[in-house]
């Protein structure tokens, strides 16, 4: 098992939009991240979802955005896949999954049920925050 601060973690754009609004568990996923107790790996499509859910379905303006936004970006290791997939029905989640395994990521944390239901599909495991949240908390 990796020491946490070198586990590579995919954080679905639920999460994000979730910590950015209400806070709690997704919150504190985003902030291990940026306490440094994970790599949070990130990617172009996923960063312009989130950007994108925030504009267009709660109204961010992108002063908004970047406040919200930027702090993560900037702490998060930027991936570029170069493997596509197509494994999930909606394409978004098929970014996740992209970026994970372009990233060697061990975990991704998602809310998304699409995701969650997948067979084990590589090297990584899907979970809830909660179980994430444990887990991280379990080894540090």
């Amino acid at each position: 098992m990796r020491i946490p601060g070198e586990t590579r973690v995919v954080l679905d754009s639920n999460i994000y939009i979730s910590a950015f609004l209400f806070g709690g568990k997704p919150r504190q996923a985003v902030q291990l991240a940026e306490q440094g107790v994970f790599i949070l790996l990130i990617s172009a499509p996923i960063k312009s979802e989130v950007e994108d859910t925030l504009a267009e379905k709660f109204g961010y303006s992108q002063a908004m955005i970047y406040d919200s936004c930027h702090r993560v970006w900037d702490i998060a290791r930027q991936i570029t896949p170069t493997v596509r997939v197509d494994l999930c029905r909606d394409d978004d989640d098929n970014r996740i999954l992209e970026c994970a395994m372009a990233g060697d990521a061990r975990f991704i944390v998602t809310g998304d049920r699409d995701l969650l239901d997948l067979p084990v599909v590589s090297q990584y495991t899907i979970l809830k925050v909660d179980a994430f949240l444990q887990i991280m908390h379990a080894t540090a």
